[in-house]
């Protein structure tokens, strides 16, 4: 931004026109220009004012009151001079160059930008206007950041009394636009023929809806309160279908697990390849102990036929000693 020194120097210079002047003009001039050098803001516009009195048709007189209204921060009178410079002699550029600047303060930065551009275009070799062009640039972008992060309250007073135009009902309620994705943006504008374009808009794609369509102005912090609100509404309805999606699908895989555990048999460990191996051998032991038994009886039954034949063998033999002893 130009500071106060800069603007002095820029006034209180030899640049200044003084062709077609008279002497009494020139005086005023120049006690202007000695009091704006001094800081004296008030007293260099009345010596001003005073000169255009005597030449209402000098460029370099407005130009200089206009930088004076700039330094005593009365930048919509600024703006008028310089408006009037231009009139008179457009290829003057300071008049071009308080133009710019006024709008940068009375937050018109688009418009700025625009006036800038232009003059840079016209005056190439001037290198003071490309450094404005440079500042409105930089002042517009920052005032675009803004618009993402809500100011704290003491810049929420200050931005009461920046306007803004909107597209509403015939109640007030903004109109807002739907994308693809659903999310529904409110749109406002710093400048009113870019809300009135956006009017024929809506007139033209929706001519019952245009019909009740109206632009508003409301002041930047309104529109701040109002955006925040909007994506907050946005991220709410998010989250609650995000959550319900989360719940329908938590309540058909318990559906789907009941559906199975009627039908099927829970489903048991996998065999482990030593499990199937012990599944396959022999029971040693078991064949063993069956061994030993059959032994056993065995051995058994030829004790008890070793018994019966002697039985049969003592039998004979009583027999024969009977028939003997007889």
């Amino acid at each position: 931004m130009v500071e106060n020194a800069e603007a002095t120097e820029a006034v209180t210079s030899g640049e200044n026109s003084t062709k077609g002047m008279s002497r009494a003009v020139k005086d005023l001039r120049d006690a202007g220009n000695a009091h704006v050098a001094k800081g004296a803001w008030s007293r260099a516009i009345n010596c001003y004012n005073k000169a255009i009195e005597l030449d209402g048709n000098s460029a370099p007189l407005y130009s200089n009151r206009a930088a004076a209204e700039y330094l005593n921060q009365t930048y919509d009178k600024a703006f008028d001079d310089s408006l009037k410079a231009i009139s008179i002699d457009p290829t003057w550029w300071k008049g071009y160059k308080w133009k710019g600047l006024s709008l940068i303060k009375l937050k018109r930065w688009v418009e700025a930008v625009e006036v800038l551009e232009k003059a840079c275009e016209q005056f190439s070799d001037v290198a003071e206007l490309k450094e404005n062009l440079e500042t409105a640039r930089n002042e517009l972008e920052h005032a675009q950041n803004l618009l993402y992060v809500l100011p704290g309250p003491e810049m929420m007073k200050k931005l009461d009394g920046i306007p803004v135009f909107i597209v509403t009902d015939e109640q007030g309620q903004p109109f807002f636009i739907t994308y693809e994705d659903g999310q529904q943006v409110c749109t406002f504008y710093f400048q009113h023929s870019d809300a009135v374009s956006t009017l024929d808009w809506i007139k033209e794609e929706n001519p019952s809806l245009g019909e009740r369509a109206v632009v508003v102005v409301i002041s930047l912090s309104q529109a701040f309160q109002m955006a925040q609100d909007t994506q907050q509404q946005y991220q709410k309805e998010e989250e609650a279908a995000a959550a319900k999606k989360a719940a329908e699908a938590e309540a058909q895989g318990k559906e789907n697990a009941g559906e199975n555990g009627d039908d099927e048999e829970p489903a048991g460990e996998e065999p482990t390849p030593e499990t199937k191996e012990a599944e396959s051998k022999p029971n040693a032991t078991t064949e063993e102990s069956t061994g030993d038994a059959e032994v056993a009886a065995g051995a058994d039954e030829s004790k008890a036929d070793g018994e019966d034949a002697e039985v049969a063998a003592g039998a004979d033999e009583s027999k024969a000693d009977g028939e003997d002893a007889e």
